[in-house]
């Protein structure tokens, strides 16, 4: 988009969020299966657990193949749109993540945020849910344990 190219992208997260659809580019719709269920039952039956669920969940997304062929095939044959799409892209990409740009934005954001943090009293780190309690298990393990007087 930087260069003054269209672009077909799938319609999932970030991209999402930068390419406007029939403006810049054409988004492919993405479908997805929930398959969380399915991995946690078969997980355990595999060697490398987060390899498995990767798969397992890269196995359940899928675009619309149809879709994308048809907006590829539009921008082959069509110059002017072509053209158009590129020309957008470039000032969408101008007017949105130029550093100029993007730099004011961070900083008004971590201004919003140290402002909405102090609105909050200091809590003690929770511990996610199902947090895995590896030293509890294993503290036998080591010849010597370390701690912060050590």
């Amino acid at each position: 988009m930087a260069s003054g190219l269209p672009v077909v992208v799938s319609d999932w997260g970030g991209y999402r969020d930068t390419v406007i659809h029939n403006q810049t580019g054409f988004r492919v719709p993405v479908y997805w299966t929930r398959c969380d269920e399915d991995t946690a039952q078969s997980t355990y039956l595999y060697e490398n657990d987060i390899v498995h669920e990767m798969l397992s969940s890269s196995q359940s997304v899928c675009i619309d193949v149809e879709k994308m062929q048809q907006y590829l095939a539009l921008l082959i044959v069509n110059k002017e749109l072509r053209e158009s799409f590129g020309r957008n892209a470039r000032l969408h990409v101008q007017n949105n993540f130029d550093l100029e740009v993007l730099i004011p934005r961070y900083e008004r954001l971590w201004r919003q945020q140290i402002k909405e943090a102090k609105r909050y009293k200091k809590s003690p780190l929770q511990k996610p849910p199902l947090y895995p309690r590896y030293f509890d298990c294993f503290q036998d393990f080591p010849s010597q344990k370390i701690n912060h007087a050590t």
